[in-house]
């Protein structure tokens, strides 16, 4: 299991040290932990496939918020979205990125959970599909 990343800090409070830890997603043992995206961001919790051609990640948003509202904050984020599946306690995302395709996968909780994923070679749509399946409160 990859659990979502400690956040450094939630608000401007010197004392705050965030949230984390929350939400968690399983990916297959051959998986390595992305690096390069790891030192992008400063966080972990980035794991990709042996080839490269699948990346994801984890993370969790503010305590409080809504499932309606994290949907409605990425669609904002990200105009070209299309809703792929939304019931009550999930909502799925599909994008185009300039490398193949973007998907966000939200789920209900205290947080609200994220997976990002970006496929690379839609020969990996059945394992991301997979992996998405797992988004979801840490246990």
């Amino acid at each position: 299991m990859v659990k979502s990343p400690r956040r450094l800090t939630r608000t401007a409070s010197p004392t705050d040290r965030g949230g984390g830890g929350s939400c968690q997603l399983a990916v297959p043992g051959d998986w390595v932990v992305d690096t390069d995206a790891d030192k992008t961001v400063g966080q972990t919790g980035h794991m990709k496939s042996p080839n490269g051609k699948v990346s994801v990640s984890i993370q969790e948003h503010s305590p409080g918020q809504t499932l309606a509202r994290a949907k409605s904050v990425a669609l904002e984020f990200n105009k070209r979205a299309k809703v792929l599946e939304e019931s009550p306690n999930r909502v799925w995302l599909s994008s185009p990125y300039v490398l193949g395709t973007t998907w966000t996968v939200l789920v209900e909780g205290n947080p609200v959970c994220e997976g990002h994923f970006i496929i690379e070679d839609p020969k990996m749509d059945d394992i991301a599909k997979k992996v998405a399946m797992t988004v979801g409160p840490g246990k």
